[in-house]
Formats: structure tokens, C-alpha cells, sequence
């Protein structure tokens, strides 16, 4: 796919996108369940006259549940990759053409709670 764009004085731009997520879960037994996830993809960027860029990312992430009841606890750790690389005609930030860019992300939650269960009437509405 190209675009013209006047206003950059170029004659021609193309872009694409791709991508991928997989994931599963398995409950270890009626109060346990646990899970992960992968994730990556990439952009790549071209203008006419030798502009160029690209950039690409990876995710991963897990997580765990323990539940007794309406009382449970639950962890997650998660981790995030992402590096840019432009071409040889883009300047970012006043920096030298071909500047590349990583970053790392990482995180994690946990939570313990006791969930309240709501009455309801015969016709099930909230009391």
C-alpha cells in the first residue's frame, strides 16, 4: 500500500503490521487455576527516497488462582520487550540517523479478597 504525502515531500510511504498471541490455562484442580501467554510482532515503515524504520516487540505473562469459597488469591507476572530501529533518513530527537531504541517492562500484581455475594428474590433481582 502507498500514500503520497506532500506535505514530507515524499512521493510515496508504506507500512505494514504483523503480529501474533497465543495463550492457555489449566485448572490444577477445582480451586486452582493457572495460565500464561506469548505474544510478538513488528511494524516496518518505508518512505520513497531511502527513509526506512521498523520496530518489533515480545510479551509474556503468566498467571495463578487460588480460591476457596468467595475468598481467593491470585498472582500475575508479566514481561514486555519493544526496540525501534529507524533507517537511514530519520533523525529522532536530534540524534544521529539509525538511533535505536529498546525498552523492558516488567510487572507484577498480586491481590487477595473475599468476594460478597449478593441476595437476590425469586425473580432474581438484587436485594
Amino acid at each position: 500500500m502507498g500514500t503520497a504525502i506532500p506535505a514530507l515531500g515524499s512521493n510515496g510511504a508504506t507500512s505494514r503490521l504483523f503480529g501474533t498471541a497465543a495463550g492457555a490455562d489449566y485448572w490444577f484442580s477445582a480451586h486452582r487455576l493457572a495460565g500464561f501467554a506469548l505474544a510478538g510482532g513488528g511494524t516496518n515503515l518505508s518512505i520513497a527516497n531511502d527513509g526506512r524504520g521498523r520496530s518489533d516487540l515480545f510479551q509474556a505473562g503468566a498467571f495463578a488462582r487460588h480460591h476457596n469459597g468467595p475468598a481467593y488469591l491470585s498472582a500475575a507476572l508479566a514481561y514486555g520487550w519493544q526496540e525501534t530501529l529507524p533507517g537511514a533518513s530519520f533523525v529522532v530527537q536530534r540524534r544521529s540517523p539509525g538511533a535505536q531504541r529498546r525498552a523492558h517492562h516488567l510487572l507484577r500484581r498480586s491481590e487477595m479478597a473475599q468476594r460478597l455475594l449478593a441476595r437476590r428474590d425469586l425473580r432474581g433481582r438484587i436485594l
